[in-house]
């Protein structure tokens, strides 16, 4: 089967029910400040960063990496917009020094502790806010309880357990706490939170099928929205030391051409599809979301990312979502990231992957070439492989 027919099939199997009337409906982005060496205030958060991320560039969902510490600025994004919903990571809560309990000797009422503590401490920033009523998780939509599991066994698990102890693990893991979240909800929020972990982009069958099963087996189980989430993106300058032109298209993205991150879909949903089947989960695959987590290009760092470089890969991707015939229709993404955080350490390109300036001013080439949104505009696959200017998905050499 070619990749346009895979495009057809697997967006007609495992359409996504929310083609929402705008794709700002399915805008996300990550929102971090822990390596930044000055943050913003809380009046700069409300009254220009929630704002021109809102307003301008449509994006009103997040990902919080680190809500303990950035408690003040959760509550502030709840501030500015009561209907603001949010990914929240846990992952980094399971090990506490002073008390160095291994993952695999959680139990329950250790999960239970960590994860009180966790919304206690959040919550009293939110509450200082919004009042002593108000409860934070009513605007959180997932739990995500581990991120990129097989990244972190590699780093931090491989000479403790082998990779089916590790994959046992995290499936206890995971019943622990969404059945933390199933109980708490009683009395204390409205939502239904779905509890997941969250990939990294390459599916391993024996490993990220049967942990994304797991997950999906215990959302059915509590009444929660099905979903699987990965942090995708279409290339990670990372490692590179340059590109062809062809991969740089393939990382980038143009209108007519089927871009790395939609092939990268179309193999998740398929995926999904069949283990699904397999196990017998159940769940309709259509009703299981797919969820893009993190996906973007930096703005500086290497000789092959620039801030005109990045513009074209948001303006790329943001066409392809508002295509019905794209595999990235109705799905959403949450961009990587909100603000530069100047003091990230590794890569060169680190410091630089956020739509904004560390300062909160949304970055010029990002700005320029912002698609307007809903206007009509559609991607022409068949007739126009090699698109011609376009003022709203600009492909051109820069001016």
């Amino acid at each position: 089967m070619n990749l346009v027919s895979k495009c057809i099939f697997s967006v007609a199997f495992l359409y996504e029910s929310a083609s929402a009337a705008s794709v700002t409906d399915h805008f996300g982005v990550g929102f971090s400040t822990g390596f930044m060496s000055e943050k913003p205030s809380s009046s700069k958060v409300i009254n220009q960063i929630l704002p021109d991320l809102k307003d301008t560039l449509g994006i009103s969902m997040f990902r919080i990496y680190n809500a303990v510490k950035d408690a003040p600025y959760v509550a502030d994004l709840i501030s500015g917009d009561r209907d603001t919903k949010f990914i929240v990571d846990v992952g980094f809560l399971w090990w506490r020094d002073w008390e160095q309990i291994g993952l695999d000797a959680l139990t329950g009422d250790d999960v239970s502790r960590y994860l009180t503590d966790f919304i206690d401490q959040v919550g009293e920033a939110v509450k200082a806010a919004l009042g002593d009523d108000y409860e934070w998780l009513d605007n959180v939509s997932t739990v995500g309880y581990f991120n990129e599991p097989l990244i972190e066994y590699q780093h931090w698990f491989d000479d403790k357990f082998t990779l089916d102890e590790y994959l046992e693990i995290l499936k206890r893991l995971n019943h622990m706490v969404q059945d933390f979240f199933n109980t708490y909800k009683n009395g204390k929020h409205s939502t239904t939170i779905t509890v997941a972990p969250i990939f990294i982009g390459i599916v391993y069958p024996n490993f990220t099928m049967p942990l994304a099963v797991e997950a999906l087996k215990l959302q059915a189980e509590a009444g929660a929205p099905a979903g699987v989430y990965s942090n995708i993106y279409a290339c990670h300058p990372i490692g590179y030391e340059d590109f062809s032109f062809k991969e740089l298209v393939s990382c980038v993205g143009s209108n007519g051409t089927v871009s790395n991150l939609e092939e990268s879909v179309v193999w998740w949903r398929e995926e999904i599809k069949d283990a699904i089947s397999l196990e017998g989960v159940p769940v309709d695959p259509a009703d299981v979301k797919l969820t893009i987590t993190e996906s973007g290009y930096p703005t500086a760092g290497v000789p092959f990312v620039s801030e005109y470089l990045s513009a074209q890969f948001y303006a790329s991707t943001i066409r392809q979502m508002e295509d019905p015939d794209s595999p990235l229709y109705g799905i959403d993404v949450f961009f990587f990231e909100a603000l530069d955080e100047d003091l990230k350490p590794g890569s060169s390109v680190e410091p630089h992957w956020g739509l904004m300036t560390a300062d909160g001013r949304i970055k010029e080439q990002i700005a320029k070439y912002w698609p307007k949104l809903d206007d009509g505009y559609q991607m022409d696959r068949m007739n126009n492989p090699e698109p011609p200017f376009h003022q709203n998905n600009l492909r051109t050499e820069e001016k």
